[in-house]
This record gives C-alpha cells, sequence and structure tokens, in this order.
C-alpha cells in the first residue's frame, strides 16, 4: 500500500491558523509596516497640538480646529478606504499611504504657517483614514477568516509598540533638543521605510498536505 501527497490549498474561510501565520514572511513585514504608521498616528496625536502652537503661532482654539479637520480627512479616508481597497491592489495603497503619512510628518516638521498645518493635516487625516481598512482587509486576504481575531491580536503586540514608543521617542527628542523638528523628521524617515516593507510583504501560499492511501 502506498502513500500519495496531495497538496490542497485551504480556501479564504479555512484560512491560516494562527501558528502558521506567525511562520509567515508576510505576518511579520506586515505588522513592521502597520507599526511604522502607528508610530506617526501616536506621536502627533499625543504632540501635534503643542508643536502648532509653538511654530505657527496658532492658539489653542485654532489648533483644535485644526484637529478637527484632520479626522474629518480620517473620516472620509475610511469611507471610500473600503471601496480603494477593494479596486487597487492593497500593498499599493498602503504603501502610498505610509508615504503620505511620511510626508505630512516632513511638511509639519518644518511648518511655520497655517496653510503648512492644513496641508499636513489633509495628508495625514487622509492617509490614516484610507490605511486603516486597506491593512485590516490585506490581512483578512492573506490569513483568511479562520484565526483572523487571533492573528489580529498576536499582530497587535507588535502594531501597538509603535503606538507607544512613537509618543515616548517624541517626548524624549523634545526635551533634549527643545523641539520637535528631529523627531518628527526620524519618524518621517521610518514610516517612508515602512512602505518598503509593506511592497516586500507577498502574499503566502497556504499549503496543507493530505495523505490518501492508494492501493498498490
Amino acid at each position: 500500500q502506498n502513500k500519495v501527497r496531495q497538496t490542497v490549498r485551504p480556501t479564504a474561510e479555512q484560512g491560516f491558523t494562527a501558528k502558521e501565520a506567525l511562520c509567515t514572511r508576510a505576518f511579520w513585514l506586515l505588522s513592521i509596516a502597520h507599526a511604522s504608521a502607528l508610530l506617526a498616528v501616536g506621536s502627533l496625536g499625543v504632540h501635534q497640538i503643542p508643536h502648532m502652537i509653538r511654530v505657527t503661532g496658532l492658539d489653542l482654539k485654532q489648533a483644535g480646529l485644526i484637529v478637527a479637520l484632520l479626522m474629518a480627512m480620517n473620516i472620509t479616508g475610511q469611507l471610500s478606504g473600503g471601496l480603494i481597497g477593494d479596486r487597487f491592489n492593497k500593498r499599493i495603497t498602503i504603501a502610498v499611504c505610509l508615504l503620505m503619512h511620511a510626508a505630512a510628518l516632513a511638511i509639519f516638521a518644518y511648518a511655520t504657517n497655517i496653510s503648512s498645518v492644513i496641508l499636513f493635516a489633509v495628508l495625514h487625516g487622509l492617509a490614516w483614514g484610507v490605511r486603516g481598512p486597506t491593512i485590516n482587509g490585506l490581512r483578512a486576504d492573506y490569513f483568511g477568516t479562520r484565526s483572523f481575531a487571533t492573528i489580529m491580536g498576536f499582530s497587535s503586540l507588535i502594531t501597538m509598540a509603535g503606538m507607544t514608543a512613537g509618543p515616548l521617542f517624541v517626548g524624549f527628542m523634545d526635551d533634549s533638543t527643545g523641539d520637535y523638528k528631529s523627531a518628527f523628521i526620524v519618524l518621517a524617515v521610518l514610516t517612508a521605510l515602512g512602505s518598503v516593507a509593506i511592497v516586500l510583504a507577498r502574499k503566502p501560499v497556504p499549503v496543507a498536505e493530505s495523505i490518501s492511501p492508494v492501493n498498490s
């Protein structure tokens, strides 16, 4: 009696187990790219208003209006992000969003007037909004729904490191140098590098082996 090996590709509903996903290159590259985006999101969420008041002469109320504009752009991006992700390559879409985050950080670092701050808010808000649903959609495309919640949980351990480390780093740099500029430039570079990670995060090929007996 011989045994014949047969490769079977799981359906999207079957997908990867969490253990299988953790063993793929795509999981780590996707998580790193997401963490790089959250470096920007976390840092700006904490430090954007103090920076605006210092460098542009905006008062607290005006800075608050800029944040409101940013969130309006975020909502706009989220409403369109699913449609964009369904119609265009998700990896390229996310890479573009990461470059928009990086550009927004660089603009914000050197902002001296309200026009540049408005441009920052539009770029960062749209990138944030579009990227969110698109990157989660890409995870589902890559790993299926079988263990999606567990896979998301493990990924969050990495992405939340970016969300936590970013504000701490920016605060430390501000205390050390007296301004936010150098910290935002460093984060812009790291976020731009995240776009390379997502481009390299190719879809993993799930292969399960089943053994069926064949009479000799």
